[in-house]
């Protein structure tokens, strides 16, 4: 009786470890929630096995994948900021789109909040 409701107690873990990765890889574009969602599902994927010694292969699946859009997160906000710097048609848009919202381009206040310029634009 006790070692099918732990059993059961591992199912449960795996299936919400499972969930939590997939949720993990589609919020890529928000930045902070893949590595929330991700971090979860690998410590539930842990705690699903159990007292056995190994990951059952659906826990190995949900690591993967939630080390997977860690990584992607990675790659994708570093590829954004490198457009930042490097696109001056999508530092112009997001200059307009900063003043639109706040008034003040995103180079006046990357200059005022961090007493530095930013590097113009290669073209």
């Amino acid at each position: 009786m006790e070692y099918q409701q732990q059993k059961e107690n591992g199912q449960q873990f795996l299936i919400l470890s499972m969930l939590l990765a997939i949720l993990s890889f589609m919020t890529i574009q928000f930045v902070i929630f893949p590595f929330i969602l991700g971090g979860l599902s690998i410590l539930f994927a842990i705690i699903g096995r159990g007292s056995s010694e190994k990951i059952s292969d659906r826990g190995k699946l949900s690591i993967v994948i939630s080390v997977v859009s860690m990584v992607l997160t990675v790659v994708v906000t570093a590829f954004a900021v490198k457009m930042v710097f490097t696109d001056p048609a999508l530092r112009q848009q997001l200059n307009d789109y900063s003043m639109e919202l706040y008034g003040e381009s995103f180079d006046d206040m990357v200059k005022e909040g961090f007493g530095t310029e930013l590097p113009a634009a290669e073209a």
